[in-house]
């Protein structure tokens, strides 16, 4: 897994425990380091104003990390995409992996 589209709280730890793995993480908290644009764009692809296709076609994930709550609306988009596959699910967290990492 290479690229990791993510719940923006989780992107720190993501980072941090993935330091010596060769992965690309979508955003982390640090959300001065983001322009006003990025923040709203993630803003509106959480709320399920954006497709899958172009989420794909922007940053190209292997892997999305999504919180139940906040990204609902996208869940509900992914779940309808034949790309994607929920390999791990709790209360709050839903891992889903592109299908192209399972033809590797």
């Amino acid at each position: 897994m290479r690229r990791v589209y993510n719940y923006r709280e989780w992107g720190g730890l993501l980072t941090y425990y993935g330091k010596n793995l060769e992965r690309k993480i979508g955003l982390d908290g640090r959300l001065y380091l983001y322009s006003k644009d990025m923040f709203q764009d993630y803003m509106n692809e959480a709320l399920g104003h954006v497709s899958i296709s172009k989420l794909e076609e922007l940053y190209n994930p292997d892997a999305m990390f999504l919180h139940s709550g906040y990204h609902s609306a996208l869940i509900d988009l992914v779940k309808k995409h034949s790309n994607w596959e929920l390999v791990c699910q709790d209360g709050e967290s839903n891992l889903y992996i592109h299908q192209r990492l399972f033809l590797e």
